[in-house]
């Protein structure tokens, strides 16, 4: 990555804040914490944690839980990133490079043809 492109990633990353748990992301305690978590279909930013846990959770209707918890706009995939992604193409190539990477690994779920995959048509 170029030296240019970093400083602009790293403006564009380093005031977000979630609106999940109003902290700014990457002023928080650890560097594991300090990832977003980029949703497919809507420009808002949250931390990885905050959305994950906002998107596991069982007792919440499963549309409203895989929609953005801000304009509810559906998102099949959460994609970490270690910077806040502002460009629509770079967005897009990112979660595409995302995808393809997860599609070469083995799935927990569906156990290679023995188990049963919970995710429907979002699965990679």
């Amino acid at each position: 990555m170029e030296q240019i492109e970093l400083n602009a990633k790293n403006q564009d990353s380093q005031d977000k804040v979630c609106p999940i748990c109003m902290e700014v992301i990457w002023s928080k305690n650890s560097r594991a914490q300090q990832r977003f978590g980029i949703l497919e279909k809507c420009e808002h930013v949250f931390c990885l944690a905050c959305i994950r846990e906002w998107r596991s959770n069982d007792s919440a209707d499963k549309e409203a839980t895989k929609g953005c918890p801000v304009c509810r706009v559906q998102s099949n995939f959460c994609v970490p990133s270690e910077y806040y992604i502002t460009e629509a193409k770079e967005k897009e190539a990112f979660i595409e490079n995302y995808k393809k990477n997860l599609s070469q690994q083995h799935c927990r779920y569906f156990k290679r043809g023995k188990g049963n995959c919970p995710f429907g048509i979002s699965c990679f």
